[in-house]
């Protein structure tokens, strides 16, 4: 590899022969002249009467203010379900299990590019996640956020894994060959570890199944019985993401960076359907603009991520209103 780098860091009408028309007509003629040559005036109805006997007044606004209030609801509104969509075509959670963050601080290593390039991806990656409120680790720490550049990603990690079969976890090896045979412009694997919300861990039980593999199950002798709060969650321990440069030429180094923030500062579903959202993550999307960067939405949707309660079941509502509130105060 060229180089490497590491460090912490949206009424009915009646007809002309109608006779009881015509007689309706004469009589309101009458009555019309019965006014102007008796000298009698009618005073208008006041507001309140007019309220009580014109249904179509009453639904107007009353104040000059209200119209343009009720759009500005609307707007609102409808940005709120816009938002409340991708969120949760994006994000990985359930009933049983959390949304995935780094808990443990982040060690970004790249490679595959000259130095000069390498150090912008590094100095990018720690920038947003800082920004985003996610952990960083000191300087010379052990590499858990890999960025891998090559023109071979296949070749490449094949070779990786035979030589690391514990870079991909515990997992089938049918989904660790879907990973590496499926083209992509950015290949994206998580390693997932399950942490005790109390932060107290998690630990094996007393042998009693004989060794089979149930005693291989951690336990939580914390866990209390709440529908409001998760008692454990999901740790990012490690990311590897692997870029193949022949299908990212033409892009910017900055937008392929902040793509690779967004999906690996949490777990994401890189195939959602994002619609027209603004977002970074519509970079590889066929079709309309590539996004230069990082949208309000993403910084704001991250940064949200990081400062909400992540043991609270609610938290992706939390999310979508500190999103809201930011982008459309």
């Amino acid at each position: 590899m060229a180089g490497r780098a590491t460090r912490a860091a949206g009424a009915p009408q009646r007809s002309p022969g109608d006779s009881r028309g015509e007689r309706h007509r004469g009589w309101c003629a009458a009555a019309f002249l019965s006014v102007l040559t008796s000298g009698v005036s009618a005073d208008p109805p006041s507001s309140s009467e007019r309220s009580r006997s014109d249904p179509l007044e009453q639904a107007l606004p009353q104040e000059a203010g209200a119209l343009p209030e009720v759009t500005i609801k609307a707007r609102r509104a409808n940005l709120e379900r816009r938002l409340r969509t991708l969120f949760s075509h994006i994000t990985i959670t359930s009933h049983d299990n959390s949304i995935a963050l780094w808990r443990t601080p982040i060690c970004p290593l790249v490679a595959g590019l000259p130095r000069t390039e390498a150090e912008f991806v590094l100095a990018r990656l720690s920038e947003i996640a800082a920004s985003a409120g996610a952990a960083l680790a000191p300087e010379k720490c052990k590499p858990n956020f890999y960025v891998v550049v090559t023109p071979q990603p296949v070749a490449l990690l094949k070779e990786w894994h035979a030589r690391d079969r514990a870079m991909f976890g515990d997992t089938w090896l049918k989904n660790i060959r879907r990973f590496i045979n499926t083209p992509r412009s950015v290949r994206i694997w998580y390693n997932v570890e399950i942490v005790a919300a109390d932060g107290a861990g998690l630990r094996s039980p007393e042998p009693v199944f004989n060794n089979t593999l149930l005693d291989a199950l951690p336990i939580n002798p914390n866990a209390h019985a709440t529908r409001l709060e998760f008692n454990e969650l999901l740790d990012l321990s490690s990311v590897i993401v692997i870029v193949d440069l022949a299908r990212v030429s033409g892009l910017e180094l900055r937008q392929v960076t902040d793509s690779i923030a967004m999906i690996g500062l949490t777990k994401l579903k890189v195939d959602a359907d994002i619609g027209d959202a603004p977002t970074i993550l519509r970079l590889f999307t066929p079709g309309g603009a590539a996004p230069a960067g990082l949208s309000d939405w993403d910084r704001s949707f991250l940064s949200a991520l990081y400062h909400t309660n992540q043991n609270s079941r609610a938290q992706l509502a939390e999310i979508t209103d500190s999103v809201l509130s930011e982008v459309e105060p």
